[in-house]
């Protein structure tokens, strides 16, 4: 619910580090989400969402091929202890300023989870998974951080970063969110700048004539009030540095 203003988890919140200087506390439905009586809310939105990962293993073979358990190493697990505390409360959704504004946005749990099973070695539905958070609006993702308050720690924000990664790695770069990505990664790691004529054009499409036409109006803006980027950019001073910390990143460049 929400306390003074901040979602959070009333089961673990103590009155005597909530309670104001008047002595009152202010308790409200959570935001996001339609109040159906006091303090409960309709989630089915927030289930449907969850729902459509379809959240539980997808090995490649049956269980009787397995003695006991499905092992997993250590360094595998590490991956996945901080989204498995994740107790699906819905803080994170709620905080979330994307979801307030476009509802067909998955919401930061959903896609933690989506992580969750994307990155686990048992599960052998890695690409159709990231297909389908890449069809629920993944990239509409803002990266405010406000789901940075987890009262459980998941820290759905870097785990964001973690499954937008994860979806290009498995090829998934046709949307303008991807190849936003890539080409703003490309042109830093060539010159240390940011080149936002060939960010424009490389989002909307190169050979999108309808898209760039849309922009168009944008760059003549632009151009008026002095403010178009240089067609070609020199690298800046000590590139080779900016260079090395992507290349330590691995971060994925087109």
């Amino acid at each position: 619910m929400g306390i003074n203003g901040l979602a959070g988890l009333a089961c673990k919140t103590p009155i005597r580090s909530a309670v104001r200087s008047d002595g009152s506390i202010a308790v409200d439905p959570m935001p996001n989400f339609k109040p159906m009586k006091d303090m409960v809310v309709h989630m089915d939105p927030f289930w449907d969402k969850y729902s459509r990962l379809k959240p539980y293993l997808q090995p490649a073979d049956e269980d009787s091929a397995h003695e006991r358990e499905r092992r997993v190493s250590p360094e595998d697990m590490k991956k996945l202890v901080d989204v498995a505390n994740c107790v699906m409360c819905a803080t994170c959704y709620s905080l979330c300023p994307v979801v307030s504004v476009d509802p067909s946005f998955a919401g930061p749990a959903a896609i933690a989870y989506a992580y969750r099973f994307i990155e686990d070695v048992r599960d052998s539905k890695r690409k159709e998974r990231s297909a389908q958070i890449s069809d629920d609006y993944l990239w509409l993702c803002a990266h405010c951080y406000q789901c940075s308050y987890c009262p459980k720690h998941v820290d759905p924000q870097d785990r964001i970063i973690d499954t937008k990664r994860a979806t290009i790695e498995e090829g998934l770069t046709e949307g303008r969110g991807p190849r936003h990505a890539l080409v703003v990664a490309k042109t830093i790691k060539a010159t240390g700048m940011l080149a936002e004529t060939e960010v424009i054009q490389g989002t909307v499409g190169r050979f999108n004539i309808v898209g760039l036409v849309k922009v168009a109006p944008l760059g003549l803006r632009m151009a008026m009030k002095g403010k178009l980027p240089p067609m070609f950019l020199k690298p800046v001073p000590k590139v080779d540095e900016i260079r090395t910390i992507f290349d330590a990143l691995e971060a994925p460049v087109a």
